[in-house]
């Protein structure tokens, strides 16, 4: 997660670089504990990403994680790649 030209990265795409965006770092705070990665807003922000709609997220604390699958056939966890 960074602050690029007054937006939060919250996660660029491994296969497409695409990345989903906080557009206003304004009231966003971002830090780890205990190696998790949080962030803190303080108003509702919208999270935006190319390929999916945006996202309004009410102000809270959020939880910033990698998204897994399972696939049951070849019983594998894997990562989701965006």
């Amino acid at each position: 997660m960074r602050i690029e030209g007054g937006r939060v990265v919250l996660a660029r795409g491994e296969a497409t670089g695409h990345a989903h965006v906080i557009e206003k770092a304004e009231g966003v705070r971002c830090y780890t504990l205990d190696e998790v990665l949080y962030v803190r807003i303080k108003q509702e922000v919208e999270v935006t990403h190319p390929e999916h709609q945006t996202l309004l997220l009410p102000p809270g604390t959020y939880q910033i994680d990698q998204v897994r699958e399972y696939d049951y056939l070849t019983e594998e966890d894997r990562r989701v790649r965006d």
